[in-house]
Formats: structure tokens, C-alpha cells, sequence
């Protein structure tokens, strides 16, 4: 029997998120590349901090917790503060609209509902977090195990 270790590949880094106070501030170039998208940013707040909600899935098992950062993208590097938060209906129908079985999806709750800012096929690894991975680890695998028995 054989065993073996590995690791991600890396990964080229992604794009920055550019927010811009107008839409006439948007560059022209960006308008003309099919491959990036526009829209509203409709933030929400917590105090003085901008507030991310993330979705993670598989089947039946799922977690959503909420991050708090001073910057306007939050990323792990920049979080002050977390906590576990529900999800949205109108959240949970986008996973149907889109037919995801797994995923991530980023949202906030906006000035008129949630938001869904990004929505992931191929969710990452949560570094900074490895605790709480470990700790779900064995519940996604369990949701795994059943969607292939489906």
C-alpha cells in the first residue's frame, strides 16, 4: 500500500477588488474586459467596521459566519472580530437559482437585503482559521459521503 502527501498548487494571485466612489470612476478599459464585473457596493457596517458574511457548503452540511474589518474588502489578514450567522432565504434561493451542491458565497446584509457579492465553486482553505477547519473537516465529509449515496 502506498502513501502520499500534497499540497495545493500555488495559485497566481487573484485581482484586487477596486471600489470607486462614483460610477463615472469606473476606468473605460474596465467596461471593454468581459471578464471582470460591475457592481453597486452596498456595504454593511458594524460600528466603525465593514462586515463580510461567508457562506460555505456541501449537501447537507454548511457553516456561515460573519467577519469584521476596518477595510472596506475584507480579507483574512485584515479581521478584528468573527461569529457564526445565519443564512438569508434570499441567500439560500441563489444556491438553488444556481444549482450549487458545493460552494462559498460571500454577502452582506445591504441598506435593502442581502447582497451576494461573490459565489464560489471552489472554496479555499481558511489558513488563519485551521482550527475551526480541522474541527469541520469530518462534518463535510460525513455531507460527502451522503451526497454520493444519493
Amino acid at each position: 500500500m502506498a502513501f502520499f502527501t500534497s499540497a495545493a498548487p500555488p495559485q497566481p494571485p487573484l485581482p484586487d477588488y477596486l471600489i470607486y466612489d462614483t460610477l463615472r470612476d469606473v476606468p473605460e478599459a474596465v467596461w471593454r474586459e468581459d471578464g471582470l464585473v460591475v457592481a453597486r457596493f452596498l456595504p454593511e457596517r458594524q460600528g466603525e467596521n465593514n462586515v463580510l458574511r461567508v457562506w460555505n457548503f456541501l449537501g447537507a452540511y454548511e457553516r456561515c459566519s460573519w467577519y469584521t474589518s476596518p477595510e472596506q474588502v475584507i480579507k483574512g489578514r485584515s479581521t478584528v472580530a468573527f461569529g457564526p450567522a445565519e443564512v438569508p432565504d434570499e441567500i439560500r434561493a441563489e444556491r438553488e437559482r444556481l444549482g450549487f451542491d458545493y460552494g462559498k458565497f460571500d454577502f452582506a446584509l445591504g441598506p435593502d437585503g442581502p447582497v451576494l457579492y461573490d459565489a464560489k465553486r471552489t472554496p479555499g482553505y481558511l489558513s488563519r482559521r485551521a482550527d475551526l477547519m480541522d474541527a469541520e473537516a469530518p462534518k463535510m465529509a460525513a455531507a460527502l459521503l451522503r451526497l454520493r449515496a444519493d
